[in-house]
């Protein structure tokens, strides 16, 4: 096979290796060893990436894919190259090490595979004995695609000529292009008489199926690897079996709770009443925990915590619970506190421990409530608890934790909180705390922009630490913040260059990746003004865009993202998540062309649908 590379190499290669030294070490098949000490280099890109760790360059339906090929370390201008495909992503198995030491490549290349159905050649202008796809000139080189309308993946990577190489010859770098379908998927609605309006696992009181279609969605939560999903909504049921909460994964889920069933772990008589509108979170297996709140039961004890591990559901928690860890104030007793009827923020941690928050304590002074909790003892307390200030800078007192506003890592490495803390004025005492120090203060400039917060209106943490909030500017507007960075703001452009810019934002979302999905408002015209972004480069969803509701590949459907009010927000406030692949789901409204909202009947609250878009982006 390589023996026809040689004679265009000449002589001179073969001293040129000498002379370089040894063949730059390779470390793994995908990485090649192609430009001598310091490398390997990527000489090899699909869009101008290397692919990064997982050298996989994501790409949408019918959307361009350059290949190139350039000069990198020892790699000169002109040199040339030859470069094969592998339909799909090659295993462990698949690699192969090639004679000659010339490097080990992740796939068989064509001549070595010969027939293989998999194998094919890009371009090769040695002959090596695979008809090419493409013709190509040395580096450097590219050639673009206009785009595939179907899903697949390949992966290519090539030889080079190379002085540092074995035998004056590397192996390049590999990328997998992954051609992904990044249209807008409708997963549920309120179309009235369209299946996705159906909800999954409805019941009546007796526990009967029943079929009844979507009156409204209220919450949405997501999973720290973005398998599973929780959510809160309505039926059309009516008053007895109105409210449910449904779990899914993907695109499908189902009924795991309703109104006038049995409370999960709950004594015979208690049935669910309605859920907690902080409803829950999951940890990092995938178990849960939510809040409902259960009628038919004992007075004084209607307010639940239920955890859910490994499909076994157990009340941890319920109203009239101790609340132990407070201290009151010396007037009254210390130790007989109970926890209220509007318990929230519960989430859960690996080992199976929970945090939430409770407003509603009983028992003890106003002045000292709310606190957050692990399981049944007190974190941190109104006017009891103190946190370190604004820039590592003295201690603050807290006077009121806010609901739902309390979460932990599930490891339990990480935690974060708003609300208040005792201030002179209330235009200064608004925080946002991340391990026990304000890191955003109402009033004051966060560190390192020149954004003035004047409230936290939304926080959270991934399961991996990355904490993140969005909230109001002093003055007008909005600012989000990632990490103690404020990666975007009123004013910003939506994207690097753009004239259209930030007026407000509606949700935040953020990946283990530190990726992230700013759902919001701009300044473009009425009708076109409800954007999402994602990592501040790349517009994934506008109002007014089509949606293939029948998922036909045609945009015949007479659906599009928006209010039938084109002044009305298309956006559900706080209800999208990001999952590590990219994907984003989300609740956003949808109009028909004649600017009607399509929603079921009878009208309830805002024409809301459930829809997952994948993101091709890196």
């Amino acid at each position: 096979m390589f023996s026809s590379l040689r004679p265009s190499m000449g002589r001179a290669f073969a001293l040129s290796a000498l002379l370089c030294g040894v063949v730059a070490a390779q470390v793994t098949p995908s990485s090649g060893n192609a430009g001598g000490p310091g490398g390997p280099f990527h000489v090899f890109l699909v869009n101008g990436s290397a692919g990064g760790d997982d050298r996989t360059v994501v790409v949408g339906l019918n959307q361009p894919s350059t290949l190139a090929v350039d000069a990198a370390g020892t790699v000169p201008t002109g040199a040339s190259f030859a470069l094969f495909g592998w339909i799909g992503i090659p295993g462990p198995g698949d690699a192969m090490t090639l004679p000659l030491g010339i490097g080990t490549t992740a796939f068989p290349f064509c001549p070595l595979a010969a027939g293989h159905p998999l194998a094919f050649t890009v371009t090769d202008p040695f002959g090596l004995g695979c008809a090419p796809l493409l013709p190509s000139t040395p580096t450097p080189w590219s050639f673009t695609f206009p785009g595939f309308s179907f899903p697949f993946d390949v992966t290519i990577q090539g030889l080079i000529l190379d002085p540092a190489g074995a035998f004056g010859v590397s192996v390049t770098n590999a990328v997998t292009a992954r051609i992904i379908d990044d249209r807008a998927e409708v997963l549920y609605s309120k179309i009235g008489g369209h299946p996705t309006a159906i909800v999954p696992g409805a019941t009546d009181t007796a526990g009967n199926p029943v079929v009844t279609e979507f009156r409204a969605f209220e919450q949405l939560v997501g999973s720290p690897d973005g398998t599973a999903w929780m959510l809160r909504g309505r039926t059309q049921q009516g008053s007895a079996s109105e409210t449910m909460m449904m779990l899914g994964g993907g695109a499908t889920g189902t009924v795991f709770a309703q109104q006038g069933r049995p409370v999960h772990g709950g004594a015979p008589a208690e049935i669910y009443d309605f859920f907690g509108s902080g409803l829950g979170r999951f940890n990092d297996a995938n178990d849960f925990i939510y809040s409902a709140r259960a009628a038919g039961g004992v007075a004084n004890t209607l307010q639940k915590v239920i955890r859910v591990v490994g499909g076994s559901a157990q009340i941890v928690l319920q109203q009239g619970s101790a609340a132990l860890g407070l201290l009151d104030v010396p007037a009254n007793v210390t130790g007989d506190e109970l926890f209220g009827n509007s318990v929230g923020s519960a989430h859960l941690l690996n080992d199976n421990n929970f945090g939430v928050q409770d407003s509603t304590l009983t028992n003890i002074h106003s002045t000292r409530r709310p606190a957050l909790f692990y399981n049944n003892v007190a974190f941190q307390q109104a006017n009891v608890s103190t946190v370190v200030g604004l820039g590592g800078v003295g201690a603050e007192t807290w006077l009121s934790p806010s609901a739902n506003a309390f979460y932990t890592t599930p490891s339990g490495s990480r935690w974060t909180a708003a609300g208040t803390i005792v201030a002179p004025s209330t235009a200064s005492d608004g925080v946002l705390v991340v391990d026990g120090q304000v890191v955003v203060r109402e009033g004051s400039v966060i560190p390192g922009s020149s954004v003035t917060a004047s409230t936290v209106l939304k926080n959270d943490v991934t399961s991996n630490g990355h904490w993140y909030a969005r909230g109001g500017v002093v003055g007008g507007g909005s600012y989000a913040i990632l990490n103690g960075v404020v990666v975007a703001k009123t004013g910003d452009p939506i994207t690097p260059g753009s004239t259209e810019t930030w007026t407000s934002f509606s949700a935040f979302a953020v990946d283990r990746d530190g990726d992230w999905a700013i759902l919001g408002q701009t300044s473009a015209a009425v009708a076109t003004d409800q954007v999402a972004v994602f990592n501040g480069v790349k517009v994934v969803a506008r109002e007014g865009d089509p949606v293939d509701l029948d998922r036909n590949g045609l945009f015949d459907d007479d659906v599009f993202l928006g209010r039938g009010n084109d002044t009305l927000a298309a956006w559900s406030a706080d209800n999208a998540f990001l999952t590590d692949e990219n994907v984003l789901y989300f609740f956003v409204s949808l109009k028909n062309g004649a600017g009607a909202d399509l929603t079921t009947a009878p009208t309830f609250s805002t024409p809301l649908a459930f829809l997952r878009r994948p993101i091709a982006a890196d």
